[in-house]
């Protein structure tokens, strides 16, 4: 099935944090390229960060997806960034390093670059870890069954 061209972010969420939600919201709402839609999975029974993802992920109807934790925020170039990246490499799936903002307006990178085994294929027997800002086409997350099997 072939969706309309375009991103999503998918934003898991727990009541508690309605203000680092406002804040992550906001900052998908400055992106240099803009996101088509915002989805708030909001977690009222506490069934965590993946069914969360998941329950968002299902009703994206856009080529692309994003995920965003409420307590992170996006660069305005982040989805811009993202995109390219994936166009350029023609990737299905891609993925961002992060930085660690302080409140005296300091940021710091984080860690030091992947490792090579990062871009090797999955072995699951030394997996790699990625951030949770990641932007994947959204046939392929279905496809693979999502956040499902956490």
């Amino acid at each position: 099935m072939t969706k309309p061209s375009g991103i999503t972010v998918v934003i898991p969420s727990i009541p508690v944090r309605a203000e680092m939600l406002a804040r992550a919201v906001e900052s998908v709402t400055r992106q240099t390229l803009p996101a088509d839609a915002i989805v708030v999975e909001i977690d009222n029974g506490r069934e965590g960060a993946p069914e969360n993802r998941q329950r968002g992920l299902e009703k994206v109807t856009t080529e692309w997806v994003a995920f965003l934790d409420d307590d992170d925020i996006m660069d305005s170039t982040h989805l811009a960034t993202l995109l390219a990246t994936a166009e350029e490499h023609r990737a299905d799936y891609v993925w961002s390093r992060f930085r660690i903002g302080y409140p005296d307006g300091r940021f710091v990178d984080g860690p030091a670059p992947l490792s090579q085994k990062t871009f090797e294929q999955w072995n699951p027997d030394e997996p790699a870890q990625t951030t949770v800002t990641t932007m994947v086409r959204t046939e392929m997350a279905l496809k693979c069954g999502g956040f499902a099997a956490f």
